[in-house]
């Protein structure tokens, strides 16, 4: 088997994480950096379930699955669907999806 990157595979299932991130990045002396977007993209004409773990500390601090629709490739757009209640306060997070 061949190992794939990150991306490949995200690729190879269709299924992408998104988050945004509010502050000033890394080195900076301004204001911490926090998340303030989280949502998955299906870019497959199959539905699919992402499940999106966020960890600190070695502790699990949020996880939540969302159900994502197909889009048929004839639309050429794919609308991102929110994931609510993950962690908002500035610090230090690991994102999995």
């Amino acid at each position: 088997m061949v190992p794939h990157t990150r991306r490949q595979a995200l690729h190879l299932l269709g299924v992408s994480t998104t988050a945004g991130i509010g502050g000033c990045l890394e080195g900076d002396t301004g204001t911490p950096t926090r998340l303030v977007e989280l949502s998955g993209v299906n870019y497959t004409s199959e539905p699919r379930v992402l499940t999106v773990e966020i960890r600190t500390d070695g502790e699990t601090r949020y996880r939540e699955s969302i159900e994502l629709d197909g889009t048929p490739e004839s639309e050429g757009r794919f609308d991102a669907s929110p994931f609510d209640g993950y962690p908002t306060a500035p610090g230090s997070y690991i994102v999995y999806g």
